[in-house]
């Protein structure tokens, strides 16, 4: 009988949104296959691993281990139209509209 041991993955911090849609499912989902494909490993707050102090700090200490990360920047929040800074002056707009970053 052969011992099958797994291989070790590489770490990957991965920041991805919670609730996303299905749409937004399936990326993150073509994500994680490359990554095992590649013999990485999806590392996550809250779903890899699981906080025990403040999750910033629980955040840096597991960015430390990780070899790389990942950014899957998808849309959280759509606003057709509000006021940005209430009360605050503004320098004038230079051609166009002002985005938020």
């Amino acid at each position: 009988m052969a011992l099958k041991i797994p291989r070790l993955r590489i770490p990957v911090f991965v920041s991805c949104p919670w609730g996303i849609n299905r749409d937004q499912e399936k990326k993150a989902k073509l994500v994680l296959d490359l990554l095992e494909r590649n013999k990485l490993q999806w590392r996550a707050l809250g779903q890899s691993d699981y906080p025990r102090n403040l999750p910033l700090a629980e955040v840096v200490g597991m960015i430390r281990h990780c070899s790389g990360g990942l950014i899957l920047g998808f849309e959280q929040c759509w606003i057709r139209s509000g006021i940005y800074r209430r009360g605050v002056r503004r320098p004038p707009n230079k051609g166009g509209q002002r985005k938020l970053t």
